[in-house]
């Protein structure tokens, strides 16, 4: 255990935060593309079920609040980071913080696939869908 908690921290010790800039590039290519993509996406299942409740179900998964959540942040946090660090030697707080960024990359590439997942699912599964809103009535009743 000690030994893999010793890779790591050499691991994300050792990253090049000159990775940073393409990160951000990502991220705002994200915020820019998934505002109007999910406001079609809303409009399409508005279309296709015509129910206000599949509608708040989708707005309301977890993976479309937090998407842009970890946009936002993460373009925060790089931004500042590639304003603030000084070329050459990096603090371990500067390697924390790179390091910090390249996660919450992972973690949004992941979010977005799943959330790609679920877009198919709302989609072209209407039986899952309605399953799903059938499975949720009978945890109320």
């Amino acid at each position: 255990m000690c030994f893999y908690i010793h890779t790591l921290n050499n691991l994300l010790m050792h990253i090049n935060p000159a990775f940073i800039s393409d990160i951000n590039t990502f991220n705002v290519a994200v915020i820019v593309f998934w505002i109007p993509f999910s406001i079609q996406i809303i409009t399409r299942i508005s279309d296709r079920y015509k129910s206000a409740v599949i509608i708040r179900a989708f707005e309301k998964n977890w993976l479309n609040r937090w998407l842009l959540k970890f946009a936002f942040g993460n373009l925060i946090l790089g931004t500042t980071l590639r304003i603030f660090m000084i070329d050459g030697n990096l603090s371990n707080i500067e390697k924390f913080l790179s390091s910090l960024v390249w996660l919450f990359f992972m973690f949004t590439l992941l979010i977005l696939f799943l959330l790609v997942k679920t877009i198919i699912t709302y989609s072209y599964k209407t039986d899952i869908v309605l399953q799903g809103l059938i499975d949720d009535i009978q945890k109320i009743f």
